[in-house]
């Protein structure tokens, strides 16, 4: 077992209790709107033990695949590439675990890259360090996030464990477990 959560309340919003086991994706739907990122970073730092919560039971450590979304004046003096990322944020330099990567060169600056490679980059960078993952499909589009289901479904045949955070009722990848976070 990775996390067990005997159910828990953040604000308005109840999460149901549920179990994580080694190899199994869990999809928990997330209600979209303007609390949404909020609202995840809250659960986030709950899953993962930032901020510890008594009804959850972390046995082994996740880890959270956010967003690269360079920022401030430094990016214009000196613009963060993919080598310099995955420096600092992975224990390789490899990227072979999504092939719409195989065509980015190192030296590529994170700026110029669209959300889908953004994403992929984060995801890979995390699971080079753990095999348990939570993470969401936020700057990506369509095609670029069933790609990522794809991905994470087949290293979950491989042992991989992950928490999904979807904020959408309509995907067409199905999942060990589902679960919808209630509005109170």
């Amino acid at each position: 077992m990775i996390l067990a959560n005997k159910g828990f309340q953040i604000d308005n919003f109840l999460i149901p209790p549920f179990e994580l086991h080694e190899g199994e994706i869990i999809r928990l739907c997330l209600y979209g709107g303007s609390h949404f990122f909020e609202f995840e970073d809250q659960l986030v730092k709950i899953l993962t033990g930032l901020n510890p919560h008594p009804d959850v039971t972390i046995h082994q450590k996740m880890v959270f695949a956010e967003p690269i979304w360079p920022h401030g004046f430094k990016e214009f003096i000196y613009p963060l590439t993919i080598k310099r990322y995955l420096r600092q944020h992975a224990k390789f330099e490899d990227l072979k675990i999504f092939s719409g990567l195989d065509d980015v060169k190192p030296n590529t600056k994170i700026i110029t890259l669209p959300g889908n490679q953004r994403k992929w980059i984060s995801i890979a960078s995390k699971l080079s360090y753990n095999k348990n993952i939570i993470f969401d499909l936020v700057g990506q589009d369509p095609l670029g996030a069933m790609k990522t289901l794809e991905v994470m479904k087949s290293l979950s045949e491989k042992g991989y464990s992950a928490l999904f955070l979807d904020n959408f009722d309509d995907p067409e990848v199905s999942f060990d477990k589902e679960y919808y976070i209630e509005k109170i």
